[in-house]
């Protein structure tokens, strides 16, 4: 086909449409086609790209971009009629990657129209964009305030660091929902020049005059953050996987506080997540912001569906045979075995995951040996079946592992150290991988929930990554149909089911008319009680329906007051006994209260062995009930995640809180808390600690080179120290200072 005779008529666009998805699957499987049927592909694609408008007709364009790229034909025509399709999609670093891939391509002369289009797409910076990115950015710099939905291969953060650039902001927040996603951020920060202006902390202490600041943290670390620094502002903060305001979980009241504090300063902000259609109109009025959604995939995906094949039936992968077994176990052993690149595999639950990479561990004949490998036989245990798993090139990851374990294997993943990473969806919340293939081998999430089109939709977007991949594979286990989000509600603004502690603390004139009654409605109980609302706001994530009753106890029981009472920071065991028993009767959630790991008394010994001997994590797995090594090992990791770092901090706040108001209504003694709570959310209470801790870094560096730094507040002293004195380094191993490097 000549190119010279395409047109826009719609038509014409159609039938080219029509002609790709006819031969597109030829063109995905091993088979290889004649010259000439990929030439006519190649001419229908550079139609769609050229003149059509809608996002999926420049998939199907980009499809065969990508396909025939992946396939680097070796013939001058097609070679032509490729770099002309890339040319038209404006996305230039397809050809990047094609001459990184292949000496033909690198040898070939640069077209000077194709040299002057591409730098046509460059930032101020001199990063290459997208058409779509390039898009994205002057979008920004129209409105300032953007949402934005977006594919999981976009390159959302990449922009986000030009928005960064272009303005320059002073003081950012950048609000990321897991450790992963922090430390890769982090580390993307601090290795690129171009920041060296900032100061980067992913801690909440640091120097409070620093006059370039970028704050990389989780939601609740920035919550405690604007709690404890009334006066703490922003020009530019961005919340990543932003539809996690809406997801019933027990961090969407974080999220929805958070964004609230933020986005009623008058700061600049860009919130990103992938996969919905529209966002809260409500929101988008009160903040004066504008919405903007992106269909473009600029990784292609191709998906092998298991189970629509019968067992016993053949199918092809990566240009092998394979018989599906009638177990899925055998299936994906044969799967794992003919695939050549790294693959996550999803399944759903902590156990699960554990359970599953033990069993492809026992398929692997690899064996290694790492510093990783060392380092957790030495500080968690050396029979942990990761060990054993890491040993062959596999491992998994979950929610509750310590931070520095689950960046290190990531790491690990991406140097290329480990083929195969189980994983729950911890891992496919926006952290990328070098994972060119994604096995689906769950349709649920946590024990009984099934994945929703969009879940299946996000984890598909982990196959393949941008500028490594011009294909993700995805081979599914169950049947899932994939789709995005209608909508992303933002319940402060559009619901009536707002919690009794929440409603409060919002300004009557963002509620709906029923929430506006509502609050009316607890403004009133709460004049009767004689319970003043600062009090109930300090107490934000804790129902008022469960603060007021535990008020009342108290106000009836001038001996219990007397009985909780104690001096100092610490309070004995019994104090602390009777304490623990209140919380759990009167403020633990439905989800805790019922835990059946962690019941009233078992988890009152565990809290005191921790404030009270300070165990290594090595000791505390050895308290945990269970009969295997990774039960103990997974009860630990629970218990100080969910538990000590979370739960239990919150809990004992709002008693302190409460405790402390009635005891000052009958003048008596006052309790302090800090003491514990802090012990429990850092397993320390040196600030120099505290803010080694809050950036990741593991106990053992902790203790080790803890006493060098004790004089130090912030992370940006202890980051100066270690640079005036780095002879201090010396009290770690290799591996060690190679993590503390990376963390500070």
């Amino acid at each position: 086909m000549n190119l010279t005779l395409l047109s826009r008529d719609s038509t014409s666009l159609t039938a080219s449409a029509d002609f790709i998805q006819e031969r597109l699957p030829s063109l995905a499987s091993d088979e290889d086609l004649p010259k000439n049927e990929i030439c006519d592909l190649l001419s229908h694609a550079h139609q769609l790209l050229a003149f059509a408008k809608s996002d999926a007709h420049q998939n199907l364009g980009l499809a065969v971009i990508c396909h025939v790229a992946e396939s680097v034909p070796n013939d001058p025509m097609c070679q032509a009629l490729l770099e002309d399709c890339i040319s038209a999609s404006r996305n230039f670093h397809y050809l990047d990657m094609l001459h990184q891939r292949d000496a033909n391509w690198e040898n070939r002369a640069a077209s000077p129209l194709l040299d002057f289009q591409r730098e046509f797409y460059r930032a101020g910076s001199g990063t290459l964009l997208t058409r779509e990115q390039r898009k994205l950015f002057e979008l920004f710099k129209r409105v300032r305030r953007l949402v934005v939905s977006a594919p999981t291969s976009f390159g959302k953060t990449k922009l986000l660091q030009e928005i960064i650039l272009e303005k320059p902001y002073k003081r950012i927040a950048l609000v990321m929902p897991t450790i992963a996603l922090i430390s890769e951020n982090v580390s993307r920060l601090r290795s690129d020049s171009r920041f060296n202006d900032y100061l980067i902390v992913n801690s909440t202490t640091f120097p409070l005059d620093a006059d370039r600041l970028i704050l990389v943290l989780t939601p609740e670390k920035l919550d405690l953050l604007l709690q404890e620094q009334l006066d703490l502002s922003f020009d530019f903060f961005s919340i990543d996987e932003i539809y996690k305001i809406q997801d019933d979980d027990e961090r969407k009241p974080v999220f929805a506080n958070v964004l609230y504090n933020l986005s009623r300063t008058s700061a600049d902000f860009y919130l990103i997540g992938p996969y919905f259609k529209k966002f809260s109109q409500a929101f988008l009025e009160k903040s004066r912001a504008t919405f903007a959604h992106f269909g473009i995939e600029v990784v292609q995906k191709e998906i092998l569906d298991l189970h629509a094949i019968s067992s016993g039936d053949e199918f092809e992968l990566n240009g092998t045979t394979i018989v599906k077994a009638k177990g899925d176990e055998t299936t994906l052993k044969r799967v794992i075995n003919v695939l050549k690149d790294q693959q996550l595999v999803y399944q759903n639950t902590r156990r699960g995951t554990e359970s599953l990479a033990k069993k492809i561990a026992s398929w692997s004949t690899q064996t290694l040996q790492t510093d990783l490998i060392n380092y957790v036989k030495e500080t968690v245990a050396e029979d942990w079946s990761l060990v054993q798993c890491l040993e062959r090139g596999v491992a998994f990851h979950h929610g509750a592992m310590p931070r520095y374990i689950q960046s290190h294997i990531v790491d690990s993943f991406n140097n290329r150290e480990i083929q195969t990473l189980v994983c729950t969806t911890t891992l496919t919340e926006g952290v990328n991988t070098t994972a060119k293939n994604v096995v689906l081998y769950s349709n649920k999430k946590g024990s009984d929930v099934a994945l929703t089109a969009f879940d299946y939709k996000n984890l598909k977007g982990r196959a393949g990554r941008f500028l490594q991949h011009f294909v993700g594979k995805v081979i599914a286990f169950h049947p899932v149909v994939e789709g995005e989000r209608d909508l992303i509600s933002y319940y402060y603004y559009d619901s009536d089911d707002i919690e009794s502690s929440e409603v409060i603390s919002i300004d009557e004139e963002d509620l709906t008319a029923q929430s506006k009654q509502k609050r009316e409605r607890v403004l009133e109980i709460l004049k009767k009680e004689n319970l003043p609302v600062y009090i109930v706001k300090a107490n934000k994530y804790i129902p008022v329906e469960k603060q007021i009753p535990f008020v009342n106890r108290l106000r009836r029981d001038a001996a219990l007051l007397q009985t909780l009472a104690f001096h100092g920071n610490l309070p004995d065991k019994s104090h602390l006994d009777l304490i623990l028993d209140l919380c759990h009767e009167y403020i633990f959630s439905k989800r805790d209260f019922e835990n059946r790991n962690f019941q009233i008394g078992n988890l009152k010994r565990l809290v005191k062995y921790y404030v009270y001997q300070r165990p290594s994590l090595k000791a505390l797995i050895l308290t945990q009930n269970g009969k295997s090594i990774d039960t103990r090992v997974r009860n630990a990791f629970s218990l100080i995640s969910h538990f000590f770092e979370f739960a239990l901090p919150k809990y004992l706040t709002c008693f302190e809180n409460l405790f402390n108001f009635v005891a000052q209504e009958n003048r008596a003694s006052v309790i302090n808390l800090g003491y514990v709570t802090t012990t429990l959310q850092y397993g320390f209470t040196e600030p120099h600690q505290i803010a080694l801790k809050d950036a990741g870094v593991p106990d053992g560096i902790i203790e080790k080179i803890g006493e060098k730094l004790n004089d130090c507040r912030t992370s940006e002293e202890i980051r100066l120290r270690l640079r005036i004195n780095p002879k201090i380094l010396e009290l770690l191993s290799s591996f060690e200072q190679k993590m503390l490097r990376k963390l500070i």
